[in-house]
């Protein structure tokens, strides 16, 4: 009885293939390699050369502008985390000194 079902079911999509491609045309391969020939040749090794090369250039030239920002980020930040190690000290001296309790722990 599976097999009855199976049977109908790949005669049904056969069916269904068969209609979809009617609608379809033959694409003349031949003359579409000859374009694609075409617009191949077109393009000059030299050029890709070119172009490559000044695309490693400004490759090169991104990369030492990352390592300088890379630099003064890691200088703005020793700058700003002495500055607050320094006011945290500060005003650790001024509780003692004043008596008064630390504001932290709240």
């Amino acid at each position: 009885m599976s097999n009855k079902k199976d049977q109908s079911q790949f005669k049904s999509t056969i069916s269904f293939m068969r209609e979809q491609l009617k609608g379809l045309k033959p694409i003349d391969i031949d003359k579409r390699l000859a374009s694609m020939e075409k617009e191949l040749k077109g393009l000059k090794p030299i050029d890709i050369d070119k172009r490559l090369a000044s695309m490693e250039k400004e490759l090169k030239a991104v990369e030492k502008k990352l390592i300088k920002l890379k630099k003064n980020d890691d200088t703005i930040i020793r700058f700003f985390d002495h500055e607050v190690m320094n006011t945290k000290k500060r005003v650790d001296r001024l509780e003692d000194h004043l008596h008064l309790s630390s504001l932290r722990g709240v």
